[in-house]
Formats: C-alpha cells, sequence, structure tokens
C-alpha cells in the first residue's frame, strides 16, 4: 500500500471520457488523487492519468467492466494495493443506445444498458466501505431513446 493519509481519493468509474474525464480533472486540480475505471478506451484513460498526474497528483487508470462484481471486486483491489482506500466514490460509468428507438433494441441490449446503468451502481456501492457516495446519470438525461411511437 501507498498511501499518503493527508490526500483524499476519488473514485470515478466511467472516467475516461466525458464527464467522468472532466470530473478527474476537477478532482486533481482541488487536491485529490484520482483512480478510474474504464472499459475499452484504454489511450483515453491514460490521458486523463497523465493530466491528473500534471497536476502533481497521483492517479490510477484500472480496465473494469461496471456489469462484472469480478473486475469490480479486482478494481478494488488495485486500489487498495496503490492507496489504501476510497473516500468519495462517483458512479459515473453508463451507457446508451445511441439514437435507438425503444421497439429496436434488442433484448441483450436492454439487459446490458440495465446491468451496468442500474446494477453496476450497487455493485460498487457493495463494495465501498466508508466515504461518499455520488451517482452521476449524464448519459440518461442525453439518452436518445424514443418513447414518443409507445405514448401515442
Amino acid at each position: 500500500m501507498n498511501s499518503d493519509s493527508n490526500t483524499p481519493l476519488m473514485l470515478i468509474t466511467g472516467g475516461s471520457r466525458g464527464v467522468g474525464a472532466a470530473t478527474a480533472r476537477l478532482a486533481a486540480e482541488r487536491g485529490y488523487d484520482v483512480a478510474l475505471s474504464y472499459v475499452s478506451n484504454e489511450s483515453a484513460a491514460l490521458a486523463v492519468v497523465a493530466d491528473v498526474k500534471a497536476f502533481g497528483r497521483r492517479a490510477l487508470a484500472i480496465r473494469a467492466d461496471s456489469a462484472d462484481p469480478n473486475q469490480i471486486k479486482q478494481l478494488f483491489m488495485g486500489i487498495d494495493r496503490e492507496f489504501g482506500r476510497i473516500d468519495v466514490l462517483i458512479n459515473n460509468a453508463a451507457i446508451i443506445a445511441h439514437h435507438s428507438r425503444v421497439e429496436d433494441l434488442s433484448f441483450e441490449r436492454m439487459q446490458r444498458i440495465f446491468a451496468v446503468n442500474s446494477i453496476g451502481p450497487m455493485l460498487y456501492a457493495q463494495r465501498r466501505r466508508k466515504g461518499c457516495l455520488i451517482v452521476i446519470r449524464a448519459a440518461e438525461a442525453s439518452s436518445s431513446i424514443s418513447l414518443r411511437p409507445l405514448l401515442a
């Protein structure tokens, strides 16, 4: 464990792009060390890590699918080894169906959306031992799923 007890750590799920990446940069600017999870875009995650380190903060990016309990467990173990604790958990990871009509979504896609967006935050909350928990749902706010034909 490599812990500086005076520096708070913020874990940001889905921290490699968009709101998550902006949150990581702001957290570093405000004096937080940052751990972030990502699923597929390692280069974006490493760019955020470099930005956090440019503020003089420590940073760690770990690949972890928010719908997979085993990957979440590995994420928390990696953070425990590196930092020893989590002070703030930002549940930001989410997926949407890009410009989809509800009737065009496959059952598998609906399951994946539900697993990441609903079950994932609960899995993270189960692992959190103390500190602050924040859930951000920017993806749903900008979702393009159309319900109008179903409501007509």
